[in-house]
């Protein structure tokens, strides 16, 4: 059955036609989850298999390599297992690579597929004792395809805007300045935006798509997580319920618990194991699902870090090995236990104290005990450091290479990358700060494992016009109000144009008589009734301050004083926001303006600060509304002619 593409996937899959005739070298397919990436590759696959060119699929990780295998039909692996091959000469036993990049004898037309691409590092994980090639898999990826010398190809599919590899701010392997910069290499890159309707009916797509939106525009103002069919929260009393109902509707290897740190995912797995066990710190038995942590290459295996395994069997009895670390000795326990790899058990010693260790990583202390017991055992076996027998010894002893663990049932976000499964949990009480790039990605990785249902806790809620402190009402000198004057009109005789249609509702004549420095002088007068005033104004056409310079009586007076300032509120304005965050609060400031039964004069657009001229009792107020870079407005400082008496002011304030 042939498979139906969208216009915008049949456009990419004529693009991609066009790399493969092309002298490029790398070709990227970026969309986010729902965008039809699988269903495009698939295709592409298909289009390669027509044309008798040899492909080859890889990802990250042994469960993405898996995910693809499994949605694209085709056989898929890790990078690591394509690439690299351990080194059988002995003339380098001193040399700490154990596996280098292998010679590539694939044909010299190949198509390398690299899924889950955000995920593939360029920095060397100094984390590693035993390295594979020179640390960095993207370069020994490029070593090993040789693209510049021969007519391979490699296709990077992936999604940007997730979280980037450990130790980088971003993504290299989608990136085509850096192919450019650091490798020669001519890359062209193709996005897909349009969302398929099956995603786009999804709560945790809709969801997604919102944080990633902030992402592209790197506004980090407004994060919100909307409850739909498919997304709901959870409490920490009704966690392990829920988790136990989801279990047992789709199985355990289903369901996912996503926590901010490695402190977070070691709590999480022994509520889980507590429920599951009735104890907590009960000891590792048959059944139970470890995450693998560190790279770990024997029993003629290659386990990765970030592996799931589950245990086989497990021996009761456990094995210590002792170490001297300056003054301090060290206790290292060892568990024999059978894991199954690819439904084959294999049998491992793991450090069984590493478990329920608070850090993600191997403690230095731990780290420097393993290497004190094993060359003291090697000592007392005389055999001497950098012999070949040593290094020999030190790349397959079971206890110097035992295998790294912790319990898989909760997983930090970085771990969880290149899986997904039906149901996950986010606990989203995170240590960094909300309003950044890194907690977007940090959620919008999070939130993407999750295939059917998410259930998230602890997060966030903000926006740009939440979040910002409002000052008390500051008594303020008569100042006034900017207005704005349409262009190539005459500002006396637009604002005298105004003041005559008003006084004309109260049978009242209006004139502008007179017009001197920093003053205009307007006549009104009835038939009974007579009255100039002086309205002042500044190099700004600030308006404001109202004086009587002539009047039959007060109560005449004040009333041309009330036409004057109801025709300042007549005088029209246009705003115009110049982001996203400016139109939101306008819009929020007028909807508040209209519920108090006020009206708005102008708004004034200054670099950091809006201001918000608003009609009251008071012959000016106003609010000056405080932004920062980030898109946030952070304080406001009313101010008003009548100070704190200003009613209809504070009525306004406390409805924002």
């Amino acid at each position: 059955m042939s498979l139906v593409l969208t216009p915008e996937q049949q456009a990419v899959a004529e693009k991609f036609n066009e790399f493969l005739n092309s002298p490029h070298h790398i070709f990227m397919i970026k969309g986010s989850a729902g965008t039809g990436k699988t269903t495009l590759l698939k295709h592409l696959v298909g289009v390669v298999a027509e044309r008798k060119i040899a492909s080859f699929l890889m990802a990250p990780t042994g469960r993405a390599a898996k995910i693809l295998s499994d949605k694209v039909g085709a056989t898929a692996t890790t990078i690591h297992l394509q690439i690299y091959a351990l080194r059988k000469d002995k003339e380098h036993v001193d040399d700490d690579i154990v596996f280098g990049v292998r010679d590539n004898e694939t044909p010299e037309n190949s198509i390398y597929f690299v899924d889950e691409s955000s995920m593939v590092s360029d920095v060397e994980d100094l984390e590693e004792e035993l390295k594979f090639g020179s640390g960095r898999l993207l370069k020994d990826l490029i070593d090993y395809t040789n693209l510049k010398d021969s007519h391979r190809k490699i296709v990077f599919i992936g999604d940007y805007a997730q979280l980037p590899p450990v130790g980088q701010n971003f993504s290299p392997a989608l990136s085509e300045e850096y192919f450019r910069e650091e490798y020669g290499l001519s890359a062209q890159s193709v996005m897909l935006t349009t969302v398929i309707r099956q995603a786009a009916e999804s709560g945790i797509y809709k969801n997604s798509n919102n944080i990633r939106k902030g992402i592209e525009a790197q506004q980090y103002n407004q994060f919100s997580i909307e409850g739909t069919d498919d997304v709901g929260t959870f409490s920490a009393d009704e966690f392990i319920e829920r988790y136990n109902l989801l279990k047992e509707q789709d199985g355990e290897d289903e369901v996912m618990v996503i926590a901010p740190s490695n402190v977070q995912a070691l709590a999480y797995n022994e509520i889980i194991r507590n429920n599951k066990y009735g104890v907590s710190n009960f000891p590792l038995q048959e059944g139970d699902v470890l995450l693998v942590t560190r790279n770990n290459y024997t029993q003629g295996n290659v386990l990765f870090n970030g592996s799931f395994v589950r245990v086989h069997s497990v021996c009761d009895e456990i094995e210590t090995l002792y170490a001297f670390v300056g003054n301090d000795r060290i206790t290292l326990r060892f568990r024999s236990v059978e894991v199954l790899i690819n439904g084959r058990p294999f049998r491992y010693y793991i450090l069984d104290d590493f478990l329920t260790e608070r850090e993600g990583q191997l403690p230095q202390i731990m780290r420097k005990a393993l290497w004190a017991n094993f060359d003291q055992r090697m000592r007392e076996e005389k055999i001497a450091p950098k012999t070949k027998e040593f290094e020999i010894r030190k790349k397959s002893d079971p206890y110097f290479n035992a295998l790294l663990c912790k319990y898989g049932y909760a997983i930090t976000c970085h771990k969880s990358q290149g899986g997904e499964w039906k149901n996950v949990f986010v606990d989203m009480d995170v240590w960094m700060g909300r309003m950044c790039e890194s907690f977007f990605r940090w959620a919008y990785t999070a939130i993407t494992r999750a295939k059917q249902r998410l259930l998230h806790t602890s997060s966030p809620e903000f926006n740009a016009i939440n979040q910002f402190v409002m000052h008390p009402i500051m008594q303020s000198k008569v100042g006034g109000v900017i207005f704005n004057v349409p262009q190539g009109e005459d500002y006396k005789e637009y604002f005298n144009s105004k003041m005559q249609s008003v006084a004309s509702k109260y049978d009242i004549s209006c004139s502008h008589s007179c017009h001197i420095s920093w003053q205009h002088r307007f006549s009104f007068s009835t038939e009974n009734e007579s009255c100039i005033l002086i309205v002042w104004y500044n190099a700004k056409f600030y308006t404001g301050k109202i004086d009587v310079y002539k009047t039959s009586s007060q109560e005449f007076a004040q009333q041309c004083k009330g036409v004057v300032k109801e025709a300042m509120h007549t005088i029209e304005f246009t705003f115009v926001p110049k982001f996203d965050f400016q139109a939101q609060m306008h819009a929020h400031i007028v909807d508040v303006v209209n519920e108090c039964g006020l009206s708005l004069m102008n708004v004034v657009q200054n670099q950091w600060d809006d201001i918000y001229y608003i009609a009251t009792d008071a012959d000016t107020a106003s609010i000056k509304f405080y932004y920062n870079t980030k898109g946030v407005y952070t304080h406001a400082i009313p101010s008003s002619t009548l100070g704190t008496e200003d009613c209809k002011l504070q009525k306004l304030i406390d409805s924002l």
